[in-house]
């Protein structure tokens, strides 16, 4: 059995709720979660506009004739299909995030989030 009344100790274990690292700057936050929100933006953005280059370029059925061609066909409509893909979940996390950053930072004033 230990004996602390032997030796002085010091223990602290924090406060409880409390998270390491985490600073409550609410401007510093808010330029974040803005940075963040440009960010996947111009993602979707980019995203959408490959997604409508490729999908104006769209093969035509006649490529279908020939077993080469229906091969050529499927490969670019499966590509098509992958960055119209790829653009609507871009756009679906962005909008998430814009949801997201709404919800935490609504009870807050803007003149007091921004510089």
């Amino acid at each position: 059995m230990n004996n602390y009344n032997e030796q002085d100790y010091l223990a602290h274990y924090g406060v409880l709720g409390m998270r390491w690292g985490v600073r409550h700057d609410r401007r510093k936050a808010y330029a974040k979660a803005t940075k963040k929100k440009d960010r996947l933006n111009a993602k979707a953005a980019k995203a959408t506009a490959k997604a409508k280059k490729a999908t104006a370029r769209t093969p035509s059925r006649l490529m279908r004739v020939t077993d080469l061609g229906i091969a050529r066909y499927d490969r670019k409509m499966r590509s098509i299909n992958a960055k119209n893909a790829k653009a609507a979940k871009a756009q679906l996390k962005a909008e998430k995030w814009i949801k997201s950053m709404d919800k935490v930072f609504a009870d807050i004033p803007l003149s007091e989030l921004e510089d």
